[in-house]
């Protein structure tokens, strides 16, 4: 049995998500389409990454609403709007495009936060 401190723990679980050679995409379901996606979203938990948990850093409240360009496939609209630190804070917000990668429901984003575009 290895023990590790709180610090040595703490470290580890910093350093072991950039160690995947790919990122890892579940397939979504059978019966996918974007008219079941589409519409208003609350976030009610967060695995992040790194540069995820940097931007998203003090966000709370998290809504994404999807607007699809077909009912079936390919990408729409995305907005993505959260309250900052406390469920008062002032919003902040975020609009782009998704565009339907390899596998239906499953989209490569690319965001305009304040003017400068973004992935």
């Amino acid at each position: 049995l290895i023990m590790l401190s709180k610090a040595e723990l703490f470290v580890v679980a910093l350093i072991s998500p950039t160690l995947a050679s790919v990122c890892r995409f579940p397939p979504a379901s059978p019966n996918y389409t974007n008219e079941k996606y589409a519409g208003r979203w609350y976030e009610i938990g967060k695995v992040q990454t790194i540069g995820g948990a940097i931007y998203q850093l003090g966000s709370v409240c998290t809504i994404a609403t999807f607007s699809p360009y077909d009912n079936e496939v390919g990408g729409g609209d995305i907005g993505y709007s959260s309250r900052e630190f406390f469920p008062w804070g002032i919003w902040v917000n975020a609009t782009g495009v998704l565009v339907e990668d390899e596998q239906p429901g499953n989209f490569k984003q690319t965001l305009n936060f304040f003017g400068q575009e973004g992935e």
